[in-house]
């Protein structure tokens, strides 16, 4: 009697299950969700179908400035802000084929524009930390949209490729402002639809008023320790520049203004770098430095040249790579890649660059 009544229990509900299914409202993918407000200041990625969507007026938040940490008992970011002020959250799928260096690229841009400046970023699971998307799929976390399955499946566990982290803030007009974005390639095995794309997670948090920061003074050179664009470039992806431009421009590679030495942050980029020269024993290439207008030729030559040289030293000497296979020059600041009128140029004209010998 008991093994009927279980039984009879069972039945009626996977049935109740599968008429769940088959009347629950499908969700749509090629459409933007609903009554969604986007960021104004910060354009969609091209083509990309806004799929999760919600905005608090008031709410704590956590955002990163340092890598994720898995542990056994509780994984969380090594590094956080906790921030109280209005919070966005967006959710994007990118077009199918799109990589999420493409992703980060755009939006980098974008926020350097805006005058943004960099917290943290990383790309890869060696720099981000090994299961960082758990600060989404793990719903604990605060992060995770959960209104239907198909959000609560993106970036399903195992499934992500190629994360990238960049975290910004701006101060305007006496109010904080930060950007937190995730990009990676996921699969989503609640529909196979939203599988195998890029997923773009962006948190924008508006804090409470602040205050007003002190009037620029013209005689006062820029910090160049910071910029929105100083993702670490791979082996691969220098390998690609190289081969479709002569040239790959690096922004991860910082120094200490005062003895042009560099910064230990710079080691990940310098890694990449070796690989690529281990990987074609026959190339060999020019490093170039490049500065910003800030200041007179002949001193922002010598810089450059300075950080170029420091660059090939470390290749040659903490790599073991043939110093003939290298040369540094400096170019000051008369190969600019944008304007240095604003801030935001002058940041990303501050830079090295691998050339094509």
């Amino acid at each position: 009697m008991r093994w009927h009544i279980k039984s009879s229990y069972q039945i009626g509900l996977v049935f109740a299950l599968a008429l769940w299914i088959t009347t629950a409202p499908a969700f749509d993918l090629t459409q933007d969700v609903p009554n969604a407000v986007e960021l104004p200041y910060l354009p969609r990625f091209a083509n990309t179908i806004l799929i999760g969507y919600e905005q608090h007026a008031a709410a704590t938040t956590k955002i990163p400035t340092a890598a994720w940490q898995s542990r056994a008992k509780k994984s969380d970011w090594e590094e956080a802000l906790t921030l109280n002020g209005e919070v966005t959250r967006l959710l994007y799928l990118a077009p199918p084929k799109v990589n999420s260096l493409e992703v980060m690229r755009y939006y980098q841009k974008q926020l350097a524009e805006l005058g943004y400046q960099s917290l943290f970023q990383c790309a890869g699971t060696k720099y981000c930390g090994q299961n960082v998307d758990d600060f989404y799929s793990n719903a604990t976390h605060g992060k995770q949209f959960i209104s239907n399955y198909i959000l609560r499946s993106v970036y399903s566990a195992g499934s992500v490729r190629d994360p990238r982290i960049q975290v910004v803030q701006r101060l305007h007009d006496g109010t904080e402002s930060y950007v937190f974005l995730f990009a990676a390639l996921q699969d989503n095995y609640a529909d196979s639809a939203a599988g195998e794309r890029v997923a773009i997670f962006i948190e924008a948090v508006v804090t409470q008023q602040a205050a007003a920061p002190p009037p620029e003074s013209s005689s006062t050179a820029p910090s160049h320790h910071t910029t929105v664009t100083n993702a670490v470039l791979n082996a691969t992806e220098l390998a690609q520049q190289l081969t479709d431009t002569g040239r790959a421009v690096l922004y991860a590679i910082e120094f200490d203004d005062a003895q042009q030495t560099i910064r230990p942050a710079a080691d990940a980029q310098l890694e990449q770098i070796a690989l690529l020269l281990q990987q074609q024993p026959q190339l060999t290439l020019y490093i170039v430095g490049h500065t910003d207008n800030v200041g007179e030729l002949k001193s922002n030559l010598q810089r450059s040249q300075q950080r170029a040289s420091q660059v090939m030293q470390a290749l040659i000497q903490r790599f073991n790579i043939a110093a003939k296979r290298l040369a540094a020059t400096g170019m000051a600041h008369l190969a600019p890649v944008t304007s240095n009128a604003e801030p935001a140029g002058r940041m990303r004209n501050y830079r090295i660059e691998l050339v094509v010998n």
